[in-house]
């Protein structure tokens, strides 16, 4: 089935007063597809397998277009598992969207989050061990998105870790049975839709990062339509 090509990603959630009861149901229906379909699994284990193999005393690890911070939470558990210090910064631009994220991040002092518009020609990154990003950097253009990793990653000092959607068809189809059946909220399925018409293929992110990132560039398919990338700092 053959993928159309990229469209302009227009969701409640970019909004800075999107907010309330509609809001809640948002982050509620993110928080369960990023359990449901093993995000929160696939990202995490690219990060542990990252620290392992760059120990530091204490990680700083930074979550660009974080949300509810759900990410968050779950690399602080690995962390506190393996009794590695860490410190995690969430970036996001809706306040409301970081009001849910620390109600939800009581338990965890070593997660802080900053009200930044990640998309502004004027943003950059706090240095960082590791920078991740999920469901995010498909609201840039092609040469925006390159232009920002190029700025970002001499702040970053182990590896960006991006988790995207594989656009699709078949893709498109099954998210929005699934979130039927599932009673996801309107504007839920309605952004997901947007995200998927926004995402990349694997073909796209390789052509448009490889000859930037040759040798440093890592992408892999993930089931459930997900594509794993990893950009190392040079060494």
């Amino acid at each position: 089935m053959p993928n159309p090509k990229r469209t302009t990603t227009h969701e409640s959630m970019d909004h800075p007063d999107f907010g309330g009861e509609e809001l809640d149901c948002v982050l509620r229906d993110l928080d369960r597809v990023n359990r449901l379909l093993f995000n929160y699994f696939y990202v995490t284990k690219a990060v542990l397998k990252l620290v392992k193999s760059q120990p530091t005393k204490e990680l700083i690890i930074v979550d660009l277009g974080c949300g509810g911070g759900g990410h968050l939470r779950h690399l602080a558990n690995a962390c506190r598992s393996i009794n590695q210090p860490a410190k995690f910064i969430g970036i996001d631009h809706n306040r409301q969207v970081l009001d849910w994220a620390q109600e939800h991040t009581k338990d965890y002092p070593e997660i802080t989050f900053s009200q930044e518009d990640a998309t502004s020609i004027h943003y950059t990154i706090p240095p960082c061990d590791i920078l991740i990003s999920s469901h995010f950097l498909y609201h840039f253009e092609n040469d925006a998105l390159l232009d920002k990793l190029n700025i970002w990653l001499p702040l970053v000092r182990n590896s960006i870790v991006i988790s995207s959607l594989h656009r699709s068809q078949l893709g498109a189809l099954l998210f929005n049975v699934t979130t039927k059946l599932l009673r996801f909220h309107p504007i839920s399925r309605t952004d997901g839709q947007s995200a998927l018409g926004a995402s990349f293929t694997k073909t796209e992110l390789k052509s448009l990062l490889e000859p930037t990132f040759a040798d440093r560039l890592k992408i892999k398919r993930r089931p459930f339509f997900r594509i794993i990338t990893e950009i190392r700092h040079a060494l």
